[in-house]
């Protein structure tokens, strides 16, 4: 899984709500080229917004999409075409396992393969890499070629998440030996190491402190953990990141969850359906209002399109007016003009909260895990330039520190990376791994239910076997060995599948997931070799923590050979 070295190298940021590409030669590391640059995109990062054509093949991607999308249905001719939004919030999952066939829905709620949707968007990004290479100066016969592909990833992401990644980029055409999954926040970290920070609290210019929690608010998730500057300049992770889905997207969701409860849901389901223009400059006009909106004590003005003002009188025989004052946010929300709701900022606290409480929840567990001894609080990703979001968060905890364009600190962060693929050295397991084993019975510790007789020995069934504990650290390549020995009726060519267990507890005793010990996230495929198995085979099962990923090697010890493997997490 490790890319081969390269003179270029090219980072993609597939995120939640914007999505954006970098890349620089290594003959001039300095010069970040980004998306906006010679034109290639409107912005350095545009909104992760999909259209597809009939025949599934991309139309348009970000404002274009949208605003290509309400054309079309201007016209009645949409329901030929596919709009996906926020879809990367299909590979975040509480469940231990994602199925590879995954689907998700477009606007018109009809399935699409995720694979296929996901490969479709890293092409995307990849041919606008190409594209904006072609037209530099430093660009080399051979530099398509060898171009090092960095794509970001979320560091909660559960391990099928990862694979699922990385199989989509290989679908979308780039080469598995020159591509690279880095971690959010540690491609920030790398990114933010050597630049000037903006400290919130004297707003002055500050370099990062040696130790530090770091917080990637990004639109779909939250990714925060703890990071050490070492003297020689590597970086390792001191508490493993941890995080949810209350990035910048839920602020947006409860505004909407607002104006449901304000005009009921049918009439904004069929104000989407109908007016979608005006939808899309109802949502982009909040988009605005919540970025700039701060802690003073000023209200907020929200543009309601006459569309809904029409539709809300014709279809609940009410009038916006009305429906305010009977609802509980009459106190907040005054009308004015016909199409302007005048908000107290209290409104928008109420927006702002569920992300919020989750944000400072998990800061201060954070915090006391360290007992005051890390006091710097680096802030990236786009919900970071939220005003109100750092102005809040500065009021609960001390030195918090913003990074120069917050929203590409991952995107640049990434590209670093790829010059210096050793930086981060060492990471705490974010759960505990294991196998499933049989044990001698032993009537003191073990369940008697899971008691069995084999060749007229008692045995304890359904023993975790544990590989990697939970927050232990963890060195990039680090080897952990485990034999299987086992005896068989008569030789076979079946492949032999061994399932990898993983929990959240540090020391599971049983693989049963009836009880919240541990899940099957994987399965350990072992080819058998030539000729098929020995009546008796002895294996050097060895699990390699990469860089974010687990890879496994096998080794006949009865044969001196090594045996082709993998393990699948889909």
């Amino acid at each position: 899984m490790g890319a081969k070295p390269s003179n270029l190298v090219a980072a993609i940021d597939f995120g939640t709500t914007y999505s954006g590409f970098s890349y620089l030669f290594s003959t001039d590391p300095n010069n970040i080229i980004t998306a906006s640059h010679g034109s290639i995109l409107p912005d350095d990062r545009v909104p992760t917004i999909l259209l597809l054509n009939q025949d599934k093949s991309l139309h348009s991607f970000g404002i274009d999409a949208e605003d290509n999308y309400s054309k079309l249905m201007l016209s009645g001719k949409h329901k030929e075409y596919r709009l996906f939004r926020e879809f990367k919030m299909a590979l975040y999952t509480k469940s231990e396992r994602l199925d590879s066939d995954i689907h998700i829905y477009d606007t018109e709620n009809r399935p699409m393969k995720a694979m296929t949707v996901f490969s479709i968007v890293i092409k995307y990004f990849q041919e606008l890499v190409l594209k904006s290479v072609k037209q530099s100066k430093l660009c080399k016969k051979d530099s398509f070629e060898k171009i090092i592909w960095m794509l970001s990833i979320p560091a909660i992401w559960s391990d099928s998440a990862r694979q699922f990644m990385r199989e989509a980029a290989i679908l979308a055409g780039i080469d598995e030996t020159r591509l690279r999954l880095v971690l959010e926040p540690e491609a920030a970290a790398l990114f933010c190491k050597t630049q000037l920070l903006c400290a919130s609290s004297n707003a002055q210019l500050t370099r990062l402190k040696s130790k530090y929690i770091l917080a990637d608010l990004g639109g779909g998730t939250v990714d925060i953990c703890v990071h050490e500057v070492l003297s020689s300049g590597n970086i390792r992770e001191l508490h493993r990141a941890v995080g949810g889905d209350f990035g910048g997207s839920k602020v947006n969701i409860e505004f909407m969850q607002f104006l449901i409860k304000l005009c009921g849901a049918p009439v904004m389901k069929k104000f989407k359906r109908s007016h979608y223009y005006d939808y899309l400059m109802l949502t982009r006009g909040f988009e605005n209002v919540k970025n700039t909106f701060d802690l003073r004590d000023e209200p907020f003005v929200i543009h309601i399109p006459s569309t809904l003002i029409e539709m809300v009188k014709n279809d609940s025989d009410s009038n916006i007016e009305t429906l305010l004052n009977q609802s509980g946010y009459s106190t907040w929300v005054e009308l004015r003009d016909r199409n302007k709701l005048c908000c107290n900022k209290k409104l928008m606290e109420v927006f702002y909260k569920s992300s919020l409480d989750g944000i400072i929840m998990i800061l201060n567990d954070i915090k006391s895990c360290f007992r005051d001894t890390i006091d710097t609080i680096l802030v990236v990703g786009g919900f970071a330039e939220s005003q109100y979001l750092r102005e809040f968060i500065s009021t609960k905890v001390k030195n918090i520190v913003l990074a120069q364009e917050p929203r590409l600190a991952v995107l640049k962060g990434a590209l670093k990376m790829g010059l210096n693929p050793n930086v981060i050295i060492e990471r705490r397991a974010r759960y505990t791994y294991g196998f499933c084993v049989a044990e001698p019975f032993n009537r003191d510790k073990h369940s008697k239910s899971l008691k069995f007789k084999r060749e007229g020995k008692y045995f304890c069934d359904r023993i975790f076997s544990k590989v990697i504990e939970k927050d232990m650290n963890l060195k990039v390549g680090q080897r952990f060995k485990v034999n299987v020995n086992e005896n068989i009726p008569h030789s076979t060519n079946m492949n032999i599948s061994i399932a990898l267990y993983r929990s959240s507890k540090k020391n599971p005793r049983y693989c049963l997931e009836s009880n919240d010990e541990c899940t099957e996230v994987g399965t350990i495929i072992i080819e058998a070799p030539e000729g098929g198995w020995p009546r008796c085979y002895n294996i050097d099962q060895i699990l390699i923590a990469e860089e974010t990923e687990l890879k496994v090697i096998a080794f006949d010890k009865t044969n001196g050979r090594l045996l082709k493997t993998k393990v699948d997490f889909l």
